[in-house]
């Protein structure tokens, strides 16, 4: 899993590229929820090139989206794969977003 941070009109845009599984998770929450939670109004996470998206993946955007709420800080999803958008509906995170874009 590769993570790469940018800034854009003081929004941290987080593109994440591979697969975001059981073993990428730990990376992704150590390098994710303090983000969440750093004061900024918003979080961009470009999803476009991540392949996959397993359980491990999934509880990560779960605790992401529960930080950011929390923070009072707007998270969204951009191009996400289409199983994750299946996955957001399911699981009711899509809900707790504040939205999911087409692209960054």
């Amino acid at each position: 899993m590769q993570i790469d941070q940018t800034l854009r009109d003081g929004v941290p845009i987080v593109a994440l590229k591979g697969r975001l599984d059981s073993r990428a998770a730990e990376l992704c929450a150590a390098r994710l929820v303090p983000l969440a939670g750093d004061g900024r109004p918003a979080l961009i996470l470009d999803m476009a090139e991540v392949g996959y998206v397993g359980g491990a993946g999934l509880r990560v955007l779960i605790m992401l989206a529960a930080r950011a709420r929390a923070c009072g800080a707007a998270l969204s999803i951009a191009a996400p794969p289409q199983p994750l958008i299946q996955a957001l509906a399911l699981s009711g995170l899509g809900e707790r977003l504040e939205g999911v874009l087409p692209a960054v």
